[in-house]
């Protein structure tokens, strides 16, 4: 499924004239609210990295949100969501974790979608 939408922004890209470059990449959260300007490019969620202890509490809760696509689960139902986490995010995304203890860093992964004008 994340082939498909990536194949689909991928078009999306090309009706405006721009070829893409996709790439993995990590975000890593550091702080309860986290605002990240994507700008042009699209970011699909692929999965999320958890402390074992963040794991078995089950307690912190995630907000992603931007102007094209909102979640809300806690860190442990991301997890679980594997392959079939399919979010797609544009303009910027704001990162808002609520923990019922101590904050706990940690990594959220995505597909990178670029445009770029090729002349």
């Amino acid at each position: 499924m994340i082939s498909k939408i990536v194949e689909l922004e991928q078009e999306r890209y090309k009706r405006l004239g721009y070829d893409t470059i996709v790439v993995p990449i990590s975000i890593y959260v550091s702080s309860p609210l986290e605002v990240v300007h994507i700008s042009n490019d699209s970011y699909i969620l692929t999965g999320i990295h958890i402390t074992r202890d963040d794991m078995l509490s089950n307690g912190n809760s995630v907000v992603l949100s931007s102007p094209t696509e909102v979640l809300h689960l806690t860190q442990m139902q991301i997890s679980q969501l594997g392959t079939s986490l399919f979010k797609l995010f544009r303009e910027n995304l704001i990162i808002q974790t609520k923990s019922e203890s101590d904050f706990g860093q940690y990594r959220l992964d995505f597909i990178k979608i670029t445009p770029y004008l090729n002349k």
